[in-house]
């Protein structure tokens, strides 16, 4: 190949593989006044060099600003079922056949909790039913009571009427007079003698115990007394035998049939809380004008005997106070003794005596079966045959 071919094959060699990057560097370095190139050999190299297009690159999408997070709403709860409607009707339609089999009881066994439940239950409904009950026969048994004596009182009293003021023959003194005046009189036949005697020997007729009958004026003390064959039957049972809690008035069944062959005449009555029978000798004993002025009637088919009260305590059980027989003189001056100075409240101008006789009224302090309350009263009037 010539000289000439191979620097031709040379330049198109060199055309193909483009300017070098020095060259490029020159071009872009040359001032823009050059117009033209100075030889034919840089016209063709200027022409041959051709810069290579610069890649075109896509522009960026823009982006948008992230939008801000929207706060977080708690999701609204689904509706629920409508309520049921809860009237008589509605419930009853509901039902099923095994809701209502057995009551709402179930066959098995209840628990242990369960049934000491059911024992308490049952424990306390029978305590509740025995408590009615007694609290129901506690108010007849008053009523019941209060109804016999008042028939009795009735009958001893002559039909509720009021006695007439009898005369003592030879003085000019009434039986109450007399009886208040103190002493002792004998009136054969006397029209007040015969009418109590009539209205015992009735009552005896009822019930053969009767005894006679004792009146306290200014208390509700106004009742037959008996005596039985102890001292148990009459606590428990109406002058008319019949059942009753708040029993009788009844003289201890030592006692003597005449009144004054009693030393110590024991009389016992139950302390109701309503104040019937002895239940109001505490309050009205607790009274130191009521004791002094006080004088308690006992009628007997023997006569009418007056008694004024000296002592009243509330002695033990089983203290002696219902002694009704002494060995001699000595050993009832130091009962009688003893039951004055056991007493909270002092009889004045008095001095019992080996010649004096008692009358004890006993009952229940209501605190209990320990001790008594007591009243003792001696004699100092009566109107005999």
């Amino acid at each position: 190949m010539s000289k000439k071919k191979k620097k031709n094959a040379k330049k198109n060699n060199a055309a193909a593989a483009g300017p070098s990057p020095e060259k490029i560097a020159e071009a872009a370095a040359a001032p823009e006044e050059a117009a033209e190139p100075e030889t034919e050999q840089a016209a063709e190299e200027a022409a041959a060099i051709v810069p290579e297009p610069e890649p075109e690159t896509e522009p960026e999408p823009e982006t948008e600003p992230e939008p801000e997070p929207e706060p977080e709403t708690e999701p609204e709860p689904e509706p629920g079922p409508e309520p049921e409607d809860d009237g008589y009707d509605a419930v009853l339609s509901r039902l099923r056949a095994e809701d209502i089999k057995d009551c709402g009881f179930t066959s098995s066994l209840p628990k242990r909790g369960g049934v000491f439940s059911l024992i308490l239950y049952f424990v306390f409904i029978g305590v509740f039913i025995v408590s009615a009950f007694l609290l129901a026969k506690n108010i007849y048994a008053k009523y019941r009571g209060g109804q016999i004596y008042g028939e009795i009182a009735d009958m001893f009293e002559g039909g509720g009427e009021e006695r007439a003021a009898y005369r003592i023959p030879g003085t000019t003194l009434t039986l109450g007079e007399l009886i208040e005046k103190g002493g002792s009189s004998s009136v054969a036949g006397g029209e007040e003698l015969a009418r109590i005697r009539a209205s015992l020997s009735s009552l005896s007729q009822t019930n053969p115990d009767t005894y006679g009958w004792i009146t306290i004026p200014g208390t509700v003390v106004n009742y037959p007394v008996v005596r039985g064959a102890d001292n148990d039957w009459y606590l428990d049972h109406a002058y008319t035998g019949d059942s009753l809690p708040v029993g009788s008035i009844f003289a201890d069944f030592r006692t003597a049939d005449s009144v004054l062959d009693n030393f110590n005449l024991v009389i016992y009555g139950h302390n109701v809380n309503d104040g019937s029978m002895f239940g109001s000798l505490s309050d009205h004993f607790a009274d130191q004008e009521f004791f002094d002025s006080c004088r308690i009637y006992l009628y007997t088919p023997d006569g009418i005997f007056v008694y004024r009260p000296f002592s009243v305590h509330e002695p033990d059980e089983d203290s002696g106070f219902i002694k009704t027989w002494f060995s001699g003189s000595d050993d009832y001056l130091a009962f009688l003794k003893w039951l004055t100075d056991d007493s909270y409240l002092k009889a004045t101008d008095f001095t019992p005596d080996a010649t004096t006789r008692v009358i004890t009224l006993s009952t229940c302090t209501g605190r209990g079966h320990e001790q008594r309350f007591v009243v003792h009263a001696a004699l100092v009037s009566s109107v005999t045959d």
